[in-house]
């Protein structure tokens, strides 16, 4: 939901859980670890002898509006480099340019951050913040063309905002990892895994609904289905044009809200849930399923 547009599960392997992208690397060259929750081989390690990372095809990172979440984690210091001690997490960089290029999420030591970059220099940084080496984390980052926000752990850690140009009118991957930028950039030490790439910018509720369902691997979204088996349900009328009216028996105790939601994930209705019966105004969405 939220307009997720691709997913990466890295369960021992870069194919996609969802969506239509790729990841342009080798699996073969690459490790898998135990990921956060104690499964093996369920997790991409990233570390000096690592190949350059892992880029992510996707036009949105070439848009001015789009969210990245993932699990990190961040087991030493890693490598120096002559340019910069940034070790990257997640960059974009454009295809044709060899610096890397928009927006960065790094690490110095045990210090992470945000900033805009363009070739080496740091246009905006925003404030740190302190890992444990060895910890998982939930890395969010939202981006728009003048403004980035990134959180940890589903809280708001700080905004950059920019004045510079920092242009992308050709093909952008969205790297995670180290990526070869003239050996410039230093090379992280830790691991990823679920990687979620979303269409908007991503608001505080729904990043803090996201960390808890990746990061502690909650599974609490429930369909129509799931409502279903465990009472009484009535969606009158299904199909509908205007409005239709949802009834639930204990559905204000159980629930606190019902979202519409279309086939690609967007979602087009939030309605809070306050009586056993809702009505919803479908009169504004186009002809489809929801």
């Amino acid at each position: 939901t939220y307009g997720l547009q691709s997913a990466f599960n890295l369960n021992g392997n870069f194919e996609e859980a969802y969506g239509g992208d790729a990841i342009d690397a080798n699996v073969d060259a690459f490790t898998f670890v135990e990921d956060k929750f104690g499964n093996t081989s369920n997790a991409l390690q990233i570390n000096a002898t690592s190949p350059a990372g892992i880029g992510i095809v996707n036009e949105l990172f070439c848009s001015d509006d789009y969210s990245v979440t993932f699990l990190f984690k961040i087991d030493g210091a890693g490598t120096s480099a002559s340019f910069s001690s940034a070790r990257p997490l997640f960059f974009v960089k454009k295809e044709s340019n060899s610096f890397f290029e928009r927006i960065m999420l790094a690490y110095t030591e045990d210090k992470v951050y945000l900033k805009w970059a363009n070739s080496y220099n740091s246009v905006d940084m925003s404030e740190l913040y302190t890992v444990t080496y060895g910890e998982w984390y939930h890395a969010a980052i939202t981006y728009s063309a003048t403004k980035a926000e990134f959180y940890i752990n589903g809280e708001f850690v700080d905004a950059i905002t920019s004045t510079s140009s920092l242009s992308c009118d050709e093909q952008a991957k969205g790297f995670l990892g180290n990526v070869n930028v003239l050996d410039h950039m230093g090379r992280m030490n830790g691991a990823f895994d679920r990687i979620r790439i979303y269409d908007r910018i991503l608001i505080p509720d729904h990043v803090e609904e996201i960390f808890e369902y990746d990061f502690n691997d909650e599974q609490d979204i429930l369909t129509l289905s799931d409502v279903t088996a465990m009472t009484n349900i009535s969606v009158v009328p299904n199909p509908a044009n205007e409005s239709t009216t949802i009834k639930v028996d204990g559905l204000a105790n159980e629930f606190d809200r019902i979202e519409v939601i279309d086939l690609n994930g967007r979602i087009y209705e939030i309605m809070q849930v306050n009586s056993d019966e809702i009505t919803l105004p479908l009169d504004q969405l186009a002809s489809g399923m929801y």
